[in-house]
């Protein structure tokens, strides 16, 4: 099933099925993302990006801490390029993926998850820039540091 792709004709049952992979995490996110207008669209992104089953859990969970504003912002970091398609894979390829929004991050003008913040404001392209800047040198860190434990193993 990872390998059937999604098709027009699909009905949502089907779109869910194919995108959860038969993760239970990854299809409770998706009816949850199903549920907002722009769902849909956020749905095709993951599909995209390669973004399916445990990896879709695991951007949710791992990545975002289950907080659904810092998830919603994740996607958008993720439309908008922040991240190329090699990183994200890498990091969703870790045992327990990193934040690709760094909570750690703090600048003036960049509101909470709670609240909309994106390409329009004048901060987004600052705050991506910043998050960049410390996200990938962790996935990298964290990438060797379980490629070197396996090979010890």
């Amino acid at each position: 099933m990872s390998n059937e792709k999604i098709t027009s004709d699909m009905s949502i049952m089907d779109l869910m099925m194919v995108m959860s992979e038969g993760n239970p995490g990854a299809l409770t996110v998706l009816m949850q993302m199903i549920q907002d207008p722009r769902g849909f669209m956020d749905i095709l992104l993951l599909d995209t990006l390669d973004i399916r089953g445990s990896k879709v859990w695991m951007l949710y969970s791992d990545s975002c801490g289950k907080n659904e504003g810092k998830f919603n912002r994740t996607l958008m970091a993720l439309r908008c390029g922040a991240y190329s398609e090699e990183e994200i894979q890498e990091n969703l390829g870790l045992t327990y993926a990193l934040p690709f929004l760094d909570d750690s991050i703090q600048i003036e003008g960049v509101p909470s998850y709670d609240e909309k913040f994106g390409p329009m404001d004048a901060k987004w392209d600052e705050y991506l820039k910043a998050n960049r800047e410390v996200v990938v040198p962790k996935i990298h860190e964290r990438m060797e540091a379980e490629n070197s434990n396996r090979k010890s193993l």
